[in-house]
């Protein structure tokens, strides 16, 4: 590959990761936190493919046989760069959720939560406790769910193929450490206040306000409360951390 053309790919693909961090769209690759750290090495990438473009032999000289390797098929390289620059991509979402619904992924073995109790929950001013899916499954396997019984709970999710009976529903959400590769989906099952309830899939997402009631079969199980249902925009980060 000729060294014009290795700078100007790098050059592309510093613009390309430079593009998805600037506007926000790299929660849908990695956590949040990582955005600086992705934008310095797209700095770099640019800065790098200058100085390889700017020393390079151009493609007069390239023609002359003063650098070797010149291939019009390498810049088909930059077919993919340019298709991620231009259309960015959706991420993982209640689309994807629908297949990955299918197998147990999303259920917390008691082996998964640790043996010591957990805190008392947080309660804010309006006497709801925010949850993450996962810490909601966590604290209802650990210790029969004393930290939440009694309490309501607010979470937020897309419903995804029910795993109970006639008049349940399933909320879900997807949980990352690292990045996208590393995502699992995590669920927890509702009994919904009226039936039936909206279908899933569907991509809508929803702030519920709820009350455990119990778990059956390693799957935590909530009542939604009749008023405690809300239509929401998908988050700007839409994974759980």
């Amino acid at each position: 590959m000729s060294r014009w053309i290795a700078g100007f790919l790098a050059i592309l693909t510093g613009a390309v990761v430079g593009k998805v961090v600037l506007v926000g769209a790299h929660v849908a690759y990695v956590r949040p936190t990582m955005g600086p750290y992705l934008l310095a090495a797209a700095v770099v990438l640019i800065l790098a493919g200058a100085v390889t473009v700017f020393r390079a032999p151009w493609p007069a000289a390239i023609r002359a046989g003063h650098d070797h390797g010149f291939s019009l098929v390498s810049l088909l390289v930059a077919v993919p760069l340019l298709l991620a620059y231009a259309v960015p991509h959706p991420g993982l979402n209640a689309t994807t959720a629908a297949a990955d619904s299918a197998d147990d992924s999303g259920v917390v073995s008691a082996s998964d939560v640790p043996d010591s109790s957990y805190a008392p929950l947080r309660v804010g001013p309006d006497g709801v406790a925010t949850l993450g899916l996962l810490e909601v499954a966590q604290r209802g396997l650990s210790h029969d769910g004393e930290t939440l019984r009694g309490q309501r709970l607010r979470i937020q999710g897309f419903l995804t193929p029910p795993r109970g009976g006639p008049g349940s529903a399933t909320i879900s959400r997807y949980v990352i450490w690292c990045c996208a590769a590393d995502a699992f989906l995590m669920s927890v099952d509702l009994t919904w206040p009226t039936s039936p309830p909206p279908p899933p899939s569907t991509g809508q997402w929803y702030e519920l306000t709820a009350r455990f009631m119990k778990v059956d079969d390693k799957r935590v199980l909530l009542t939604v409360l009749p008023d405690g249902v809300r239509e929401i925009p998908e988050p700007a980060d839409p994974y759980e951390l």
